[in-house]
């Protein structure tokens, strides 16, 4: 008799074992995944990025764009920003965000401005142009589910500048 209760604590313990290596495959398999599908959303995000600075730092579409008849909203002239078209990129965003996010191929929300640049415009100063509320020192505190930063090297002003991009999901 004592043999049995000797035999059947070993099989509870077999079956308590498995069940926890068993827990635990599967834990680590539902993290991996988890995991793999942030990097993908993240990468895609980077993408949508990428296509949208493109986009700013082309002359835009037509050459000599206005807010009426954009198509492509670039801030370029030659190998520099040109300050007329800035002044109409902020205008068109302050207008219609979507339209420019729709412009700009993403679905995201963006902000971007010139690091230790303030931008002058026409009656108003101003840090940079994107979403709403949002500027340099508050936007890497705005819950997120997830942020791309893109820095891209310009010519303001005859001078070297960053351009900061940010893109989020709400």
């Amino acid at each position: 008799m004592n043999k049995n209760k000797r035999g059947q604590a070993w099989g509870i313990d077999l079956i308590v074992s498995v069940f926890i290596f068993v827990s635990a495959i599967l834990l680590f398999y539902n993290y991996s995944t988890n995991l793999n599908q942030d990097s993908e959303n993240i990468n895609v995000m980077l993408e949508d990025g990428t296509a949208a600075t493109n986009v700013i730092l082309s002359e835009g579409y037509p050459a000599m764009w206005n807010k009426y008849d954009v198509e492509k909203p670039g801030i370029f002239t030659g190998s520099e920003v040109d300050r007329n078209k800035l002044q109409s990129f902020l205008e068109l965003t302050s207008e219609n965000y979507t339209k420019v996010k729709n412009m700009l191929g993403t679905k995201y929300d963006f902000y971007l401005f010139f690091q230790s640049n303030t931008i002058s415009f026409v009656n108003s100063s101003i840090e940079g142009i994107g979403s709403q509320g949002v500027n340099s020192g508050n936007i890497e505190t705005l819950k997120t589910k997830k942020i791309v930063k893109i820095s891209r090297f310009v010519i303001l002003d005859k001078k070297p500048a960053k351009m900061i991009f940010y893109l989020w999901e709400k």
